[in-house]
């Protein structure tokens, strides 16, 4: 953006706005859906948790699920992402950004990489499940109602939970 050539300033100032929009939508995603696309992640995944017998069990139902939702809402916005495509002709001629395209396409590609990362993580056995007993407390001693100190994390314990 400090170039002296005009042309290689605009596209520095466009790919910077697009950057900053993809932001924005990445902090409204739902902080599981973030988690998820982490894990696909080259090395071995360690997951500490508190001493139980089902944490695995529980990890992969989770991610289970995670995948049919990621699979579904991918051929949703999928679509919706085809039919801005075929609507362009109409829709480009509209003044403002065209949210009508970028919004389902970004999203599909946030739920092709959640989707990934789940399958990675059921499917290479790069999960390392570790016990450390220090987390038990915390644990027990975390409920939706007790997180309001932290913004955000009574609602993500209300979904996960």
């Amino acid at each position: 953006m400090r170039s002296r050539n005009r042309a290689v300033r605009f596209v520095g100032r466009v790919s910077r706005s697009g950057h900053r929009y993809y932001q924005r939508l990445e902090d409204r995603i739902d902080p599981l859906e973030r988690m998820i696309k982490a894990l696909n992640y080259p090395g071995i995944l360690h997951v500490w948790h508190a001493p139980r017998t089902d944490v695995r069990k529980k990890f992969e139902g989770c991610l289970r699920r995670q995948i049919v939702k990621h699979t579904t809402w991918l051929v949703v916005d999928g679509l919706a992402t085809v039919v801005a495509i075929l609507l362009a002709p109409f829709l480009v001629p509209l003044p403002g950004p065209n949210v009508f395209f970028f919004f389902p396409f970004l999203r599909s590609l946030s739920h092709l990489q959640a989707l990934r990362g789940a399958r990675r993580a059921l499917d290479d056995g790069t999960l390392s499940f570790r016990e450390l007993p220090l987390l038990a407390g915390v644990e027990d001693g975390l409920s939706a109602d007790e997180a309001e100190p932290v913004e955000g994390l009574a609602a993500f314990l209300r979904r996960v939970g």
